[in-house]
């Protein structure tokens, strides 16, 4: 199985035109994410992972590889603007479990975006 590189959003702009006008908004304590569609080839990912949330350069490496991994897996039929950003650092913080909550997370925004464009 081949995986799309995703493209990364750049910039206050980008950032800013999610925050302002997301299809779907979803949290979960210490995780909040928005997603948007977008007219582009591929999805675009951006990651806001707080040195005073996560202090530990290894633990926001590791969110943003899983995140990246899981936002990668979605289907490719619509592509999507996602933000990740993360409130409080996670009681969970292994790969397997936050990688299982990302995915369940960004399931229920695809969901909801959809019934939002139907």
């Amino acid at each position: 199985m081949s995986r799309r590189r995703l493209a990364p959003l750049c910039g206050n702009n980008q950032f800013e035109q999610v925050f302002s006008s997301a299809d779907s908004k979803q949290h979960s304590g210490d995780l909040f994410l928005l997603l948007k569609r977008n007219s582009e080839s591929s999805h675009r990912i951006g990651l806001i992972t707080p040195k005073r949330q996560l202090k530990r350069a290894v633990d926001r490496n590791r969110f943003r590889r899983v995140a990246r991994a899981c936002v990668a897996q979605l289907p490719q039929d619509t592509c999507y603007d996602v933000v990740a950003l993360v409130k409080r650092m996670p009681p969970d913080l292994h790969s397997s479990d936050l990688s299982e909550r990302l995915n369940q997370l960004l399931e229920r925004l695809v969901r909801k975006a959809n019934r939002a464009a139907s």
